[in-house]
């Protein structure tokens, strides 16, 4: 009997020293982040912002981490990492790659990368593609390194090769004309209108027919105007819609 509460005795110190030894068994993780502002999680339990360190217990752990919550783009980022011994360091980084805003004058230019259609300007891409390819028609094709973006600006000139009028519907004589025509219109639509209340101002004090007959003639023509009006903006909304 008394051998046997030796043995016990031993098996738990050996058990007790073995739950010691895994409670002490703690390592340091390190984790950079590219981004300053994303949030670090690690087995789901934030640990902070950028650049953390932590204890961590020999295994696998969960490693997530978001760019700036505050950008309707933000990036996720997800790892893993397994320690496999105690009193170690394990460095962790991060890579949020950066958004390159790329534009063209014109817009609307398609974006081609290795041969591949992925958009039209203007548009995000990562900083990741070192060349992209914009094309429109009759407009030359530009090779754009996305590193000269980062420098030089995010808008493209396309030079126009075409054989068609590549003025600004704005410069063109057309909408000069199509303007002052609704200024007049406008103007004699409020005139007419205006004449007309004044009649039936006068109608309402004397009751005489003719002034409800002239309310009436300047109601008319007030209306053909401000109808003429209508149409005259709705030819500049046309061309401005079907602008190339």
């Amino acid at each position: 009997m008394k051998k046997i509460s030796i043995k016990l005795l031993i098996i738990l110190a050996m058990w007790s020293t073995i739950l010691i030894a895994q409670d002490n068994c703690i390592s340091k993780l390190i984790i950079n982040s590219t981004d300053s502002s994303a949030v670090i999680y690690i087995d789901g339990k934030m640990m902070g912002h950028g650049a953390v360190k932590a204890d961590v217990s020999k295994g696998k752990h969960m490693i997530y981490s978001k760019s700036d919550v505050r950008k309707w783009n933000a990036h996720e980022v997800y790892d893993s990492v397994l320690i496999d011994d105690c009193g170690i360091e394990k460095l962790v980084n991060l890579s949020f790659s950066r958004q390159v805003y790329l534009s063209s004058d014109p817009i609307n230019a398609q974006v081609y990368y290795k041969d591949s259609l992925i958009g039209t300007t203007p548009l995000y891409l990562s900083s990741e593609i070192s060349q992209v390819d914009l094309k429109k028609k009759d407009y030359r094709t530009e090779k754009v390194g996305l590193e000269n973006l980062l420098h030089n600006g995010s808008t493209i000139k396309l030079d126009f090769i075409g054989k068609g009028n590549r003025n600004n519907f704005f410069r063109t004589n057309m909408f000069k004309i199509l303007l002052g025509s609704a200024v007049v219109l406008g103007g004699t639509a409020a005139y007419y209108k205006l004449k007309a209340n004044d009649y039936f101002d006068d109608y309402n004090r004397t009751g005489k027919p003719s002034a409800l007959d002239n309310t009436n003639k300047y109601d008319k023509i007030s209306g053909i105007a401000f109808g003429a009006l209508q149409v005259n903006f709705g030819v500049i909304l046309y061309y401005l819609l079907t602008e190339e």
